[in-house]
């Protein structure tokens, strides 16, 4: 409940260049009506207590309470195409998820890379929204493909 944004917000930035899966920071009232943040950290078993050190180390935090939990995801490939704006070319990489059963391939989603979105938005002074809705149109195209083969 003392720690300062900037504080937390260089937490954020240490754990995102750690062995982490996803980190969640939620503002949050304490029992004596005091603002503070709950840190959600996902991770694997073997990198919980470098993690937990790291947490200990950054927030002066008196502890840390750590629970393990069994985990389902859906399969992921990435792929690359370009998207075309204003006659120009720009890669991006998609990443394709689906259901594998026994037998066969359930297509969960197709979505664009933000980090490539972002980068195209930049380049060409276009919002992130717009960039996206070029994406989209491009991968349209190989989500009604990818459907018919699975």
């Amino acid at each position: 409940d003392d720690v300062s944004g900037e504080v937390i917000g260089h937490l954020m930035k240490r754990l995102e260049s750690e062995n982490i899966l996803d980190v969640q920071i939620i503002p949050a009232w304490t029992k004596k009506r005091r603002p503070s943040n709950i840190i959600k950290v996902l991770c694997t078993p073997e990198h919980k207590f470098e993690i937990i050190n790291m947490l200990l180390d950054e927030l002066g935090t008196l502890g840390v309470r750590f629970t393990t939990f069994d985990r389902v995801c859906v399969e992921r490939i990435y792929e690359n195409t370009e998207i075309e704006i204003d006659g120009k070319n720009y890669p991006i990489k998609y990443k394709i998820s689906y259901i594998k059963t026994l037998d066969q391939k359930q297509l969960v989603n197709i979505k664009p890379e933000y980090e490539d979105l972002n980068k195209i938005s930049e380049l060409t002074g276009l919002s992130l929204k717009k960039v996206q809705m070029f994406a989209q149109e491009k991968l349209k195209y190989f989500y009604q493909k990818l459907i018919k083969e699975m």
